[in-house]
């Protein structure tokens, strides 16, 4: 699977290995109790932000260039487009969201990023 993010394909230096996009977002529903009444009575919900959380692999000889090139593909000030190639004509609009590591043996990284989405849908 290919991802592209704010406009750079991510796939021209990682694969993808694992990628949960969820079927809905959290979701938080809002209920109110009323003395002396059983239970409580049902007043809506909202749907709270998307994590969606990629793990990829580097096979390169060169992972300081490599990890240099993400470094600067995934600093954005804002949310940018976020695609992937399962989907090409759907987008979410994300930001990175915590750290994002690389694990390094040798020629090989792991690591995993997680995706900010502010709105769910």
């Amino acid at each position: 699977m290919n991802i592209t993010f704010n406009g750079d394909n991510l796939s021209t230096y990682i694969k993808v290995t694992q990628v949960n996009r969820g079927i809905i977002p959290e979701r938080e529903n809002r209920t109110y109790t009323i003395q002396k009444k059983s239970g409580v009575f049902y007043d809506g919900y909202t749907y709270k932000e998307k994590i969606i959380p990629v793990e990829f692999m580097i096979v390169n000889t060169d992972l300081n260039a490599v990890r240099r090139a993400l470094a600067s593909m995934l600093d954005v000030e804002a949310p940018a487009q976020l695609v992937f190639s399962d989907e090409p004509n759907y987008y979410w609009m994300a930001v990175p969201d915590g750290k994002v590591d690389l694990e390094e043996i040798l020629k090989v990284g792991t690591g995993s990023i997680d995706f900010l989405c502010p709105k769910p849908w």
